[in-house]
């Protein structure tokens, strides 16, 4: 496993650990309501089961970083809209024949609160990458962790179905909402 890949890990763990520890409880009020934008950054762990670095002995399944901005509107209590940007930072090949180098991703995305703090969201996209574009279908969840003044830590776990391949994302956001 690669030094940069390791680190990558005990981050994305020790601020998972982090926001399970020092989380507060606030009323639906302090974040549902009162807050309808919210804007995050995130950092998470791609896997691409389908994928390989170039040269490595013929083993699939591939972890590489991604970095994102997403942003967010609160329609109501239960429902949001949102966009997320995210680039993830690998190159590697698909299936021998598709390679991928550094592809960004933009989703629209849908959210919807199943229990408090606790969201399903769902929507659709594009991956722009110079070798060929592909469209995407993301389903995820997440839980938010208030700890103040309308900031929050948000580990996630996403899905993306790309019409060639698929990839599973975990990743942490540290959001403000406003």
């Amino acid at each position: 496993m690669h030094n940069n890949l390791k680190i990558s890990i005990i981050i994305v763990l020790f601020l998972c650990s982090y926001s399970f520890m020092f989380s507060q409880e606030h009323t639906r009020n302090d974040h549902a309501i009162d807050h309808k934008h919210r804007v995050a950054l995130l950092y998470g762990l791609v896997h691409v089961p389908e994928g390989y670095e170039e040269g490595s002995s013929g083993d699939t399944g591939i972890l590489i970083a991604s970095y994102g901005l997403e942003y967010s509107y609160r329609l109501n209590q239960k429902w949001a809209l949102g966009l997320s940007l995210n680039m993830e930072g690998g190159n590697y090949l698909i299936h021998d024949e598709i390679p991928r180098e550094n592809a960004f991703l933009i989703t629209g995305l849908g959210f919807y609160e199943i229990m408090h703090h606790w969201e399903f969201y769902f929507g659709a996209g594009v991956e722009i990458e110079h070798h060929h574009n592909y469209g995407i279908v993301r389903l995820g969840t997440l839980y938010l962790f208030p700890v103040g003044k309308g900031w929050d830590i948000t580990p996630a776990f996403t899905f993306n179905h790309k019409i060639v391949y698929n990839s599973w994302e975990m990743a942490i956001t540290v959001g403000k909402s406003f």
